[in-house]
């Protein structure tokens, strides 16, 4: 099985990978357990990178689905609450910590590459077309313009 074949849920306990066996049954093939409240997930080949509240970011190996483990990780100051892998690149939606770009590259020691506050809690996101779409809680939808991988800035300033 690879690790496209079986479904990843995050949640309290962390990650787990499941395989559906049927149209209406899931087992666990793997799990492993965050420090963190593990709020999304995104897949980048064998790798999940996982917002794990305010534990950051956590970067597993799924490549065998039975035995996943952690290989790297980032703690951030908010709370992570969603991720988006572009290339070498974690978009990472922080809470209060605003949007955080980590650099990737070597996913056993990620590093920030900037970041920019929202003015509420940075909830959800996802990329597209040089713009990251930031849910932002009560203050709604913010487009965040990427220049560079260093420069940053909300569309309107």
């Amino acid at each position: 099985m690879t690790s496209r074949q079986s479904q990843r849920l995050a949640g309290l306990l962390g990650l787990a990978l499941l395989f559906p066996v049927s149209a209406s049954a899931l087992i666990t093939v793997g799990a492993i357990e965050t420090p963190g409240l593990a709020e999304h997930v995104a897949l980048v080949g064998d790798l999940a990178y996982v917002a794990d509240g305010t534990s950051g970011l956590r970067i597993v190996d799924i490549s065998d689905p039975t035995a996943p483990h952690e290989v790297g990780f980032y703690d951030t100051l908010g709370n992570a609450l969603g991720v988006t892998v572009v290339g070498d690149i974690a978009y990472l939606a922080d809470g209060i910590n605003g949007l955080q770009l980590l650099d990737v590259t070597d996913p056993t020691a990620p590093s920030e590459i900037s970041s920019l506050a929202t003015p509420d809690q940075a909830r959800g996101l996802d990329v597209a077309d040089g713009y990251v779409y930031v849910a932002a809680g009560v203050a709604g939808l913010r487009l965040i313009r990427v220049s560079n991988q260093n420069g940053l800035s909300e569309r309107g300033d």
